[in-house]
């Protein structure tokens, strides 16, 4: 990881509905990639609100990546993850790979011009 934020008021929003928006939990960058990471609480995982807010966000990766891919920069992910998976032994690379498939992470990379589509990616399918 070279760096995370947890964002303020306003800092970075994705829109949820017309007019409405949210600010993601974290943002983190690796060598490799950027995340927006969303940890909620197990139970609230089918929540409507958590459903939006999760296709929002992926809607917006994807707005993300289709720009990263004209100047070659990284791709965007979004990972969701429990809150009872954040235990002091488990890494992000860990939990993102453990909730989302191998081949979901190489179609994300591969989206952005340069990617190396075999290699693994820690990503939240994004279409």
């Amino acid at each position: 990881m070279l760096r995370w934020v947890k964002p303020g008021g306003k800092q970075f929003q994705i829109e949820l509905r017309r007019g409405e928006h949210y600010e993601p939990d974290f943002v983190v960058e690796t060598k490799a990639e950027k995340l927006i990471v969303e940890i909620k609480v197990r139970r609230d995982l089918e929540d409507g609100t958590v459903k939006a807010k999760a296709k929002a966000a992926r809607t917006w990766v994807g707005h993300a990546n289709d720009h990263a891919k004209t100047y070659g920069g990284k791709p965007w992910c979004y990972v969701l993850i429990p809150h009872d998976a954040m235990l002091e032994n488990v890494t992000l690379a860990g939990l993102a790979a453990k909730f989302w498939s191998n081949s979901d992470h190489r179609r994300a990379r591969a989206r952005v011009k340069g990617a190396e589509p075999n290699r693994a990616l820690f990503v939240a399918p994004v279409g």
